[in-house]
């Protein structure tokens, strides 16, 4: 019912430059609302939408909003604030992957460049040639690549420097137990490391507290996400954040 009422939306949460603290992106995280005017978080939904083979449907309804938000902003002057979209396994083998992202981009005029996807570690090792034929053109036409929920999965270093990607997104688990489990700063530390020796950027999602945002500032983490800064908004709301935080880039 969702699906065809396009009741799926997305909302926002800020990316921040750990070194400036400028708003430098922001996260498209998928949103049900129903007639009521409630929300329905993703915890819900997407595991029935799953099930029932409809994740696709939404994952485009909501991309497809989240670049056009997206496209409003750089309109708007502030023409170095990308936007992040998740790409769920389903949708990673779905054979219209590529040309709905190009289409997306295209309907909405938002510049490649300013458009990452994050596919979770676990889907990128298992079918590492479909990633290099899915995401290939869409690289060359400027789109980023993340790998999310990095440091779960068992990837090596000598897998990773082959696979197309730009970022690492360290997962939440590993921030949260940072001043709680001995391990999880050595693991953190160690990730930073990778991404400094592949030339990628990191962001830190999950962060909640201030002793977290100054442990990866000092230890060189590029960029954070979480309630520390903001909790994931509406459109309107995310651009007077960045209103507020920064004035438009120059052109």
């Amino acid at each position: 019912e969702g699906v065809e009422k396009n009741a799926f939306l997305p909302v926002f949460q800020p990316k921040v430059d750990l070194s400036t603290g400028k708003i430098v992106g922001a996260e498209a995280l998928a949103r049900w609302k129903l007639e009521s005017g409630r929300i329905v978080s993703p915890g819900v939904f997407i595991p029935v939408a799953e099930s029932c083979g409809l994740i696709g449907e939404i994952g485009k309804q909501v991309t497809r909003q989240a670049c056009e938000g997206a496209a409003r902003w750089n309109e708007m002057g502030f023409t170095d604030v990308s936007i992040a979209v998740n790409v769920s396994p389903r949708q990673f083998e779905s054979d219209d992957l590529g040309a709905m992202l190009i289409n997306a981009m295209a309907d909405a005029g938002l510049p490649p460049r300013l458009l990452q996807l994050e596919i979770t570690e676990s889907v990128a090792v298992t079918d590492p040639d479909r990633l290099r034929n899915v995401i290939g053109p869409l690289k060359s036409m400027g789109v980023r690549l993340a790998i999310d929920d990095f440091g779960t999965g068992h990837s090596n270093l000598a897998m990773l420097g082959r696979l197309p990607f730009d970022v690492f997104k360290i997962d939440r688990q590993f921030i949260c137990n940072l001043h709680t489990d001995k391990q999880a700063p050595a693991i953190v530390e160690m990730i930073l490391g990778m991404a400094e020796t592949l030339g990628m950027e990191t962001v830190a999602e999950g962060i909640e507290t201030k002793e977290q945002e100054q442990f990866l500032r000092r230890r060189g983490c590029d960029q954070y996400q979480g309630y520390y800064f903001s909790p994931p908004v509406t459109l309107d709301r995310f651009i007077e954040m960045v209103k507020e935080n920064r004035r438009p880039a120059a052109a």
